[in-house]
């Protein structure tokens, strides 16, 4: 645990603690709070239990079990920290049935301030084992083409199918604020630290701040900073080496975005594979553009003296593995904007 108070200092992250609802004693999970408290970290909630729907839990828990178990969790937290929100875990929407009956039952209870939901995006077809694709459908032997299918499908996620997906979640549970506290590319060695991964975090984060449908997203926290697997890092360790991946500078890029509240945000297409999202306050003004397009796209920018920073790759399926395939610049700029293909680009005003 001190481990992770260490990071959490060093990062200013806030905190929402998972307690294991199924046999962590009380105590136990009343004392890390404690600590975290005693070391001075934000404790804003806590999530009750992990994904106990899923199949591996069937014969463990259902849906009637999950109620009375985080019912008495919720119980001992509010007794002691009655500022800390609880979060309890909805099963995936229209599904099976016994998801349905878990998220019905669920919905009739009040005991909870939002839900919780996890989110990957599934741009490959073949089967997943524990999160992790363990069997890929060859759809295409041109990389090109393949990794076009898959920006496609990214597009068409982030465009129709979550926020579909998140309307769902609203009327089941009667537009009770949702935390994704897991959200990323599926996992795959395919897509993992690609330009295309890179291109879909901010994306999803952008969209989130400007698409009304999903206005009942509270937070979203990616998986992972570090640590895990290529697909679900932005830091890895890898054979004594440590990596710096493709999530990782746009997710630093649209952090700028955060130091401002009360802004006003839009959404424009400005080609075919190109979008731009504009945040405006009192003072500032920052601008995104994800370009998942093979081609050069020009845009006209406010007047004023401008600082870029870009994010680009030589292709979709390029990697941070491989030497300058993927780079980053920052410049001054004026009037107008070239975007380079496969890129994510931000403009902010030169101070």
């Amino acid at each position: 645990i001190y481990d992770f108070i260490n990071i959490a200092k060093k990062t200013q992250a806030k905190i929402i603690f998972n307690i294991n609802i199924l046999n962590e004693p009380v105590e136990d999970y009343l004392r890390v709070i404690e600590i975290f408290r005693e070391n001075n970290l934000d404790v804003i909630a806590v999530e009750l239990g992990g994904e106990l729907y899923t199949r591996e839990y069937k014969d463990v828990i259902d849906g009637e079990l999950y109620i009375q178990l985080a019912k008495s969790c919720a119980k001992n937290v509010r007794e002691n920290y009655p500022d800390i929100l609880i979060g309890v875990v909805a099963a995936p929407v229209n599904t099976l049935d016994r998801h349905n009956l878990w998220n019905d039952n669920l919905s009739k209870e009040d005991f909870y301030d939002a839900i919780i939901v996890h989110s990957y995006a599934k741009v490959i077809k073949g089967r997943a084992q524990d999160g992790k694709m363990v069997f890929e459908e060859q759809e295409s032997s041109d990389k090109k083409e393949l990794f076009s299918i898959y920006k496609n499908r990214a597009i068409e996620y982030l465009k129709d199918n979550y926020p579909r997906e998140i309307l769902e979640y609203n009327e089941a549970f009667k537009s009770i604020p949702l935390w994704i506290t897991e959200w990323n590319f599926q996992m795959s060695k395919t897509t993992g630290n690609t330009m295309l991964q890179a291109l879909f975090v901010p994306s999803y984060l952008l969209e989130i701040l400007t698409n009304p449908d999903l206005n009942s997203i509270e937070l979203a926290t990616f998986h992972n900073m570090a640590g895990r697997t290529i697909s679900a890092s932005m830091l890895l360790r890898k054979k004594g080496e440590m990596h710096v991946m493709s999530t990782y500078i746009p997710m630093k890029m649209i952090s700028n975005l955060f130091r401002y509240q009360n802004y006003i945000s839009s959404k424009e297409k400005i080609s075919n594979d190109c979008f731009k999202y504009i945040f405006t306050d009192k003072k500032k003004k920052l601008i995104f553009w994800v370009n998942w397009s093979e081609d050069i796209v020009s845009d006209r920018i406010p007047n004023g003296n401008w600082i870029k920073k870009e994010y680009y790759g030589a292709k979709l399926y390029s990697t941070t593995f491989e030497k300058d395939r993927i780079n980053y610049n920052r410049a001054e700029i004026k009037k107008e904007i070239n975007l380079k293909p496969y890129s994510f680009t931000m403009i902010e005003e030169d101070e």
